[in-house]
């Protein structure tokens, strides 16, 4: 499912999406590697939804990220 495939600026993804995942196809940084713009692809506040979505895709060379677009909290930690 390809919601749209201009490219988007961070803001306007976050406002679109809010607190959910996002599938997002050649994402582009900054060079304090912060997310600056892509494409939207599919986005759901069910991390797993997001990930099916890209099993489905038949594209399999795309560059993407899956990225969380809502505010973490401060005081928690996170171990990638």
């Amino acid at each position: 499912m390809i919601l749209t495939s201009e490219k988007m600026k961070s803001s306007q993804i976050k406002k679109l999406v809010g607190d959910a995942w996002a599938l997002i196809y050649n994402p582009e940084y900054s060079e304090q590697n912060k997310f600056v713009e892509g494409e939207l692809i599919f986005f759901d506040k069910d991390k797993s939804k997001v990930y099916e979505a890209l099993k489905k895709d038949e594209s399999k060379d795309k560059n993407f990220a899956v990225l969380y677009m809502g505010k973490l909290p401060v005081n928690e930690v996170y171990v990638l």
